[in-house]
């Protein structure tokens, strides 16, 4: 009898009968991730690629796949964009009123009151650039950094091979 994979229900058994907070649920579910998805990236244990590799862009030689860590980032800093440049919505005023004030956004110090999420946003002034419109995808991008473009990236991604040939063709061309 074939089981069906609930991930509710895996939550339910393997994290709450340990009490675990939210944040550490979120760390262990993304390692649980990081691990399921490296397996098949690996044979004896060994990483074929580099992760890192892996969630490069495909213009740059990587498999295109999303680093949750940095596109987390970019969201964060996408809020902070939201709160410097909007004025129109409820939660930004609440926020400027309640621990901004009268002061500068960018020096403003974090309050130690403040909440968790609202201390994440304000550390997030770092990752984020001066510019008229800022995407998710575009602060992603500028937090991978710029690489040099791999010459055989049409051999690999405008293929209409087999995904198995592909991957083969890809390992083969890392080195």
């Amino acid at each position: 009898m074939q089981e069906e994979c609930n991930w509710f229900n895996l939550y339910y058994l393997v994290f709450k009968p340990t009490g675990l907070s939210s944040s550490s649920f979120l760390q262990k579910w993304h390692k649980l991730i990081e691990s399921y998805c490296r397996s098949f990236t690996t044979i004896n244990k060994r990483a074929l690629i580099a992760w890192e590799k892996v969630c490069l862009p495909k213009s740059v030689g990587g498999m295109n796949l999303i680093n949750i860590r940095l596109w987390n980032q970019a969201a964060i800093a996408k809020t902070c964009w939201d709160l410097t440049n909007k004025s129109d919505k409820l939660w930004i005023r609440w926020i400027h009123y309640f621990y901004i004030n009268t002061q500068q956004f960018l020096t403003a110090p974090i309050p130690k009151q403040a909440s968790w999420m609202v201390k994440k946003i304000l550390n997030a002034r770092l990752t984020l650039k001066q510019n008229d419109q800022v995407t998710i995808g575009s602060l992603y991008l500028s937090l991978l950094g710029n690489r040099p473009r791999v010459p055989w990236r049409c051999l690999i991604f405008a293929n209409s091979a087999r995904p198995k040939a592909i991957v083969t063709m890809c390992l083969q061309l890392q080195n």
